[in-house]
């Protein structure tokens, strides 16, 4: 069986991963400390932003974000239709006002002409999602939108370990912008659990973070703010120095892998992206849309292939915001890419044979007629 994902396959390939753990277990050190702290300083440096702060995952990453940056009750925060829960429930949890809009056809990623639409006096943030991986095509627009409107620009990196386009974001002119990233295991730069950061240009930003995610805490038992405890597990730190050497390598293998996804010739499905992008994605996912979804998952299955759904039930359409009542006739483009999008298997595990394989399957492949 050809994996979608194949964690153990990372965690026997990462040699110093044992030591790293027995690391942090004889320091005597279980709740921040020097670990902790290396991880940021490195992740720092190799996402060219200026403060980190792990945190205990992605969605507390975001909630934090915007905790931090002012967001109230009552306040608007824009966010794509399409993307995963969490950046919904970031919103929501604090009670905040979720106003989506729809995405592009392209890429799925945030639609910039709708941003300005959605834009009322009660709007505080846009939360832009690099969908995939993919660095949002209205990104400019959206900077400028945000620096014109005095908005904060929370960007969910939650799936861009390794994109290069992260470092070019750091070096634009944004009055308030940070990034939410997430390590949760199946991401391209993953922990063995749940682990997140926040990055940030912003001196007193990056100083409120580090005070919410320790109960409002700089000084023990001296609270300052009504804080959370959402603090990064120094073993998962660890572990993520020991990854993080191993990631552009990974990387690069995606992009590998990506190039070769261009022999697919199916007239039954189309990329999302085409190979040439590769400076815009660090290949989280490899997404290909087809009007014959579960047909294609129950082929490649029944051959050895596991694919996987990204995202099949959008965040409207789930009954926890039933109450929103919103109108899901103006996510028309999120809608019709929940029914067709498929995931390919991508990522350091797979093998050149395992690769032409998929291609040769794919091509092979037609609706009613490929389980004979």
């Amino acid at each position: 069986m050809i994996k979608f994902l194949d964690l153990l396959w990372q965690t026997r390939q990462v040699n110093d991963l044992s030591s790293a753990i027995e690391r942090v277990l004889s320091s005597g050190v279980y709740i921040g400390g020097e670990e902790v702290e290396n991880f940021e300083s490195q992740f720092s440096t190799y996402t060219k932003s200026t403060y980190c702060h792990g945190v205990s995952n992605g969605q507390d990453a975001l909630r934090l974000s915007l905790v931090a940056a002012g967001i109230k009750s009552g306040d608007e925060v824009i966010v794509p239709a399409f993307t995963f829960i969490a950046t919904w429930l970031a919103v929501s949890s604090i009670g905040a006002k979720i106003v989506p809009v729809d995405v592009h056809p392209t890429d799925l990623s945030i639609n910039a002409q709708l941003i300005k639409r959605a834009i009322t006096k009660k709007t505080k943030a846009i939360i832009p999602v690099f969908i995939f991986g993919k660095v949002c095509s209205d990104l400019d627009e959206i900077i400028d939108i945000c620096n014109e409107s005095n908005l904060f620009l929370l960007f969910d990196a939650a799936q861009s370990s390794g994109a290069d386009y992260i470092k070019d974001i750091n070096k634009k002119d944004i009055k308030k912008s940070a990034m939410a990233w997430s390590f949760y295991p199946g991401k391209n730069l993953g922990a063995v659990g749940d682990a997140g950061a926040v990055t940030t240009n912003c001196h007193s930003f990056a100083n409120d973070i580090n005070l919410l995610r320790n109960y409002g805490s700089k000084n023990k038992y001296e609270h300052l703010t009504k804080g959370l405890n959402n603090r990064m597990d120094p073993i998962q730190a660890s572990i993520l120095c020991e990854k993080l050497k191993y990631l552009d390598v990974w990387n690069n293998k995606r992009v590998k892998q990506a190039r070769a996804y261009d022999r697919i010739k199916n007239k039954h499905l189309s990329s999302l992206l085409q190979s040439s992008s590769s400076k815009y994605t660090n290949w989280h996912l490899y997404v290909v849309q087809t009007l014959h979804r579960n047909e294609l998952a129950q082929y490649l299955l029944t051959n050895g292939v596991e694919t996987g759904l990204h995202y099949p039930v959008p965040p409207y359409s789930q009954p926890c915001y039933a109450d929103l009542s919103l109108n899901k006739s103006a996510y028309a483009v999120s809608s019709a890419a929940s029914e067709k999008v498929l995931s390919l298997p991508i990522g350091p595990h797979l093998t050149t044979t395992n690769v032409d394989k998929i291609i040769d399957l794919i091509n092979l492949f037609e609706p009613g007629k490929s389980f004979g």
